[in-house]
């Protein structure tokens, strides 16, 4: 009789679930990643019935190692940037790049910072600005259980791009599980609302060029919690703004619509 109960109290002990733990980033000393990340964009701006319209291409396949618990070195093992437009192509060489490191803080709840980059040559600054290039690459994690249903937000409005002020308010929820790459992950669907805002001294003397734009980012994560490795990303945005002349002898305003769409892929 007493074995009879004590199997039964095993049994019941062992039906109970276990209790759900948060998750974080695996960030031990030696982990290395790789990723492919491709981002195309457009860009369309108008002024007194005169249009400009731009494309942009960013394609990398990018390799990230941590070399500490709470410090990774980042670096390009390819790299292609370009924008078209009626005026041509530009497309930098990007060779004085590759392999050369960022430097990034990176806690286990993926809240990155990146401490220092490499040194990008001058023709970089007609095309892109890489400084900032993983501020935004890995999703921050909450202090949280993580199970299909839980939603968190998160907001940063303290960045600055540029000289541009940077706002962005998310919303996050897991909505379910997949297997990718080769990983059981989580999928993390989020909404951003952002927006940007300057104000800078213009092409001439006593004008001012006053800049805004708001707009919505929709996307996903994937995020495996064994062993800790973000997976992938889709994302995609669209933005509308102005920028406004002050001062000139005539008020000039341009209007500016910038789409993009992005992907970020585990590599094996």
């Amino acid at each position: 009789m007493y074995k009879s109960f004590l199997a039964l109290v095993l049994t019941v002990a062992a039906a109970q679930p276990v209790p759900a733990q948060s998750i974080s980033y695996s960030t031990d000393k030696g982990l290395r990643l790789r990723y492919h990340e491709r981002t195309d964009s457009f860009l369309r701006i108008t002024a007194r019935q005169e249009t400009f319209e731009q494309s942009g291409l960013h394609d990398a396949t990018i390799a990230i190692s941590f070399v500490a618990p709470d410090t990774a070195h980042a670096s390009n093992e390819s790299l292609l940037i370009r924008d078209a437009s009626a005026e041509g192509v530009t497309e930098p060489d990007t060779s004085p790049v590759i392999g050369e490191p960022f430097v990034l803080y990176f806690p286990n709840d993926g809240q990155v910072e990146t401490l220092s980059t490499p040194s990008f040559p001058s023709s970089f600054e007609q095309v892109t600005n890489l400084s900032f290039q993983f501020e935004d690459f890995f999703v921050k994690l909450p202090d949280d259980v993580l199970v299909i249903g839980t939603t968190w937000s998160d907001a940063d409005v303290s960045g600055s791009i540029d000289d541009m002020r940077v706002e962005t308010n998310s919303t996050f929820e897991v909505v379910g599980d997949t297997t990718l790459y080769g990983h059981e992950a989580l999928v993390i669907n989020y909404r951003s609302n952002l927006s940007y805002a300057s104000e800078g001294e213009g092409p001439s003397p006593g004008i001012t060029v006053i800049f805004s734009s708001e707009g919505v980012e929709t996307g996903r994560f994937y995020f495996a919690p064994e062993p800790g490795i973000f997976v992938g990303r889709d994302r995609r945005a669209e933005l509308n703004g102005e920028f406004e002349y002050v001062g000139a002898a005539q008020p000039i305003v341009m209007t500016q619509k910038r789409t993009y769409e992005s992907t970020i892929k585990l590599l094996k």
